[in-house]
C-alpha cells in the first residue's frame, strides 16, 4: 500500500514536470514566430528604405500638359503675317477720301478670300484675330478696326449675293478673286469670331 503511494507521486511529478516543459517549449516557439516576424518585417523596411522605393503620385509630363492645353492639334496657333497684313489694311483704310471705294473693294476681296480659304473654326479665327488685336496700341484704334470691318463687310455681302458693281468695283481695284463661288456661312463664321474679340476690348 505504500509502495503504490509513492509510485502515484511519482506519477504525478512527471506529468507536472512534462506539461511545465511542454509549456515552456511553446512560449518559446511562440516568441521565436513573434521575433522572427519582427525581424521580417524590420528588414523589409530597411531594404525599402535602402532601395528607395516609394508610391509616387500620378504626375503630368510636359507633352500630356501641352496637349491638354490645345483641344485640336491640328489648330495649334501659329501668327500668319500674310493675314495680319489684311488686317492692317482694314485698319488703316480710310473711308469717305478719294479712290477709298476701289481700296475698300480690293481689301474686301482679300479678306473674303481668307474667309473662304481657311480650315480653321471659329476659335482658331478668334485667336488669329486676338494676336493682331493685342498689337494695337490702344482701344481708340481697335474701335476703329471694328468701324472698318463692318464697312468692309458691307462689300463682301455684295460680292458673296454675285452684285455685278461690286464685282465690277473688284476688278478695278486691281483684285482677282481667288474663289469662283463663296458661302455665306463661312463668312457668318469669321464675322462672329471678329465680333467675340473686338467686343471683349
Amino acid at each position: 500500500m505504500h509502495k503504490n503511494k509513492i509510485m502515484v507521486l511519482a506519477l504525478a511529478v512527471l506529468m507536472i514536470t512534462t506539461v511545465s516543459c511542454g509549456s515552456k517549449t511553446a512560449g518559446s516557439s511562440t516568441a521565436d514566430v513573434t521575433a522572427s516576424d519582427a525581424s521580417s518585417n524590420q528588414t523589409t523596411a530597411a531594404s525599402g528604405a535602402s532601395s528607395g522605393t516609394t508610391v509616387a503620385a500620378p504626375t503630368v509630363t510636359a507633352s500630356s500638359s501641352a496637349a491638354a492645353s490645345v483641344p485640336d492639334a491640328t489648330e495649334v496657333f501659329a501668327p500668319d503675317a500674310d493675314f495680319d497684313a489684311i488686317l492692317d489694311s482694314v485698319l488703316n483704310l480710310e473711308v469717305g477720301t478719294a479712290g477709298s471705294s476701289l481700296k475698300q473693294a480690293f481689301v474686301a476681296g482679300s479678306l473674303l478670300d481668307w474667309a473662304q480659304g481657311t480650315k480653321l473654326t471659329q476659335k482658331g479665327i478668334e485667336a488669329q484675330i486676338t494676336y493682331y488685336v493685342q498689337s494695337l496700341a490702344n482701344t481708340a484704334s481697335v474701335d476703329q478696326f471694328s468701324s472698318n470691318f463692318a464697312t468692309v463687310s458691307d462689300t463682301v455681302q455684295l460680292i458673296i449675293k454675285g452684285n455685278a458693281s461690286a464685282l465690277a468695283s473688284i476688278a478695278d481695284s486691281g483684285y482677282t478673286l481667288a474663289h469662283s463661288k463663296y458661302t455665306q456661312a463661312k463668312w457668318d463664321t469669321f464675322t462672329l469670331a471678329v465680333q467675340v474679340v473686338t467686343d471683349a476690348y
